[in-house]
């Protein structure tokens, strides 16, 4: 751990046709998480929801405290991916969906994680969504879909929403 206090975390953002495009500046407050400490937090907290990301864990140190607080968490898992181009990007996602039970994406990410875990798959189909959640155990995936809204999956099968929110 580091002895001094890192109070932010810098991120420039650019667009790119239409989409937010993040780069977080090295060294940030997430990067120096202690894991004795947020072990602890996790267990004592008694949370009923856990939000986690990828960003986080971009560092050895913070990925070790941020999976081994989940482990000692009874919370339900939400995982908010985010691919941005990070080193081990793809061991990172897999291990944390395999920690998660409710995922996030965007249509980028869902087409890495295609990619990734299920080549060869319709990433536009429903059926290789659903594939892709039972592999990892999720028990719902939500899809953003910019303009055109979002679509959640739950385990059963089911989509319950496709679409807009509603106004």
């Amino acid at each position: 751990d580091r002895g001094d206090i890192i109070a932010c975390v810098k991120a420039l953002v650019e667009l790119r046709d239409g989409q937010p495009e993040f780069r977080i500046e090295p060294d940030a407050a997430w990067d120096w998480l202690g894991s004795d400490a947020a072990t602890r937090v996790a267990r004592d907290a008694r949370a009923g929801l856990v939000y986690f990301g990828t960003l986080s864990q971009r560092s050895a140190g913070a990925r070790a405290a941020i999976q081994g607080a989940l482990e000692a968490s009874a919370a339900v898992r939400f995982l908010d991916l985010n691919l941005r181009s990070m080193p081990e990007q793809r061991a990172i996602a897999e291990a944390s969906l395999q920690l998660a039970e409710i995922l996030k994406v965007n249509e980028g990410e869902l087409e890495a994680l295609f990619e990734w875990f299920a080549p060869g798959e319709d990433a536009a189909a429903n059926e290789a969504v659903f594939a892709l959640m039972h592999r990892f155990g999720l028990r719902r995936l939500v899809l953003t879909r910019g303009e055109r809204g979002w679509t959640c999956y739950e385990s059963d099968r089911r989509c319950v929403h496709d679409g807009r929110s509603p106004t």
